[in-house]
């Protein structure tokens, strides 16, 4: 997850943005990148912002979770006995233990933010749509979709089910149709037209929460196909089961589907199938919350 903010922004350098994260608000951008891209963009906010000002939060493994980054702000970022803290010049106080009380009270705050991190593991969405797609690759820009499964979750219970075959000119490579058991044939019987799988997946997802497995590849395909029907992107929230079962399960040595369900023995199993997968999904994102309950 990256947030950055803005002020005193180019016109330009907003519509720069706009095309790797979402602007949420004037000047409030986010988005999940990788770090590469992550860097890219700070560099590029950097050489144009001018006389603005900037800053970038973003998750890490640290013991935050989350790291900062600013440009042209009068305040700064003081690494105190491990923790990253803003430092505002406005207070006089030169002695950074005289303002953030003592190491014994910066310690304390590192458990509540430990605690806090916990409690939003185990803070199990109540309404939901858990995302699964199948696609020919892994580009989202030179592959595509091919199969779209949709599952509605609310108070615990599968309420509602949306799945499709996607009509696409693109050649499913043979280790997707081996993997999928999708072919062209079956593209070209069964499958319906963009436009019209786009209006089924806004219809269904409404604004309600989106849950998936490495939930990022599925949002960044999801966008490509909302652009090329001429409609805003998704900006559902977010809630990744890979980010989640690395916060609980330490231990593993992979964090695929199919092995956490193993692990796990979920009542779902993954085959590769948009929809089967999706319950895999669900199956996980609910044992894992029982789990980080159980421990909390």
């Amino acid at each position: 997850m990256v947030v950055v903010t803005l002020h005193n922004c180019p016109p330009k350098l907003r519509g720069e943005l706009t095309l790797w994260l979402q602007e949420i608000d004037t000047g409030v951008y986010v988005g999940h990148v990788s770090g590469r891209i992550r860097d890219k963009i700070w560099e590029r906010i950097c050489k144009t912002i001018k006389n603005g000002t900037a800053t970038m939060i973003y998750k890490t493994r640290c013991e935050q979770r989350f790291e900062y980054r600013l440009h042209n702000s009068k305040s700064s970022v003081k690494d105190f006995d491990g923790l990253k803290l803003f430092y505002k010049p406005e207070v006089k106080n030169k002695n950074l233990d005289a303002v953030y009380v003592s190491k014994q009270g910066a310690r304390r705050k590192a458990r509540h933010i430990q605690k806090a991190r916990q409690r939003k593991i185990t803070d199990i969405e109540e309404h939901y749509i858990i995302v699964d797609l199948e696609t020919t690759g892994l580009s989202p820009t030179n592959d595509t979709v091919i199969e779209v499964g949709l599952i509605e979750v609310e108070d615990g219970k599968n309420v509602n089910e949306w799945s499709a075959i996607l009509k696409s000119n693109t050649e499913i490579p043979a280790e997707i149709q081996k993997m999928t058991g999708i072919t062209k044939e079956i593209v070209d019987k069964e499958g319906i037209e963009i436009n019209e799988a786009v209006k089924g997946i806004k219809e269904f997802i409404r604004d309600l929460p989106l849950v998936g497995h490495n939930i990022s590849f599925d949002i960044s395909f999801l966008r490509i196909l909302f652009l090329d029907a001429n409609l805003r992107p998704p900006t559902n929230r977010q809630i990744d089961t890979v980010k989640l079962a690395k916060d609980i399960l330490k231990e593993m040595r992979t964090y695929k589907l199919k092995d956490l369900a193993d692990k796990l023995e979920l009542k779902f199993r993954p085959n590769h199938r948009a929809l089967d997968d999706a319950r895999a999904v669900g199956d996980l994102y609910v044992k894992l919350n029982e789990i980080a309950e159980a421990e909390f």
